[in-house]
């Protein structure tokens, strides 16, 4: 393996990656819609975790951790009603 491999290795521990997965599944992120705020959090979290393992960057033309996306989203002009027939 290499020296790279061996020091993640060695730095993962249960403890920090319950804390980890704790952060990103709880409540606080309300879910991690995407395009929201807390998606935001949640990618920059990550990124942050990237970096300390010392990872290079491939995302926006390998200047970040977070890729950049338009999304489009679509809504009701009024309430759905639902009808039978």
């Amino acid at each position: 393996t290499s020296n790279f491999a061996q020091k993640a290795v060695s730095a993962v521990e249960e403890r920090n990656v319950r804390a980890a997965m704790e952060f990103l599944a709880g409540d606080a992120l309300q879910g991690r819609g995407s395009g929201t705020p807390f998606e935001r959090i949640a990618a920059e979290y990550l990124a942050s975790q990237m970096r300390q393992f010392g990872l290079e960057a491939a995302g926006d033309a390998g200047k970040s951790f977070v890729q950049t996306v338009n999304i489009t989203r679509n809504s009701f002009a009024a309430a759905p009603k639902l009808s039978y027939t």
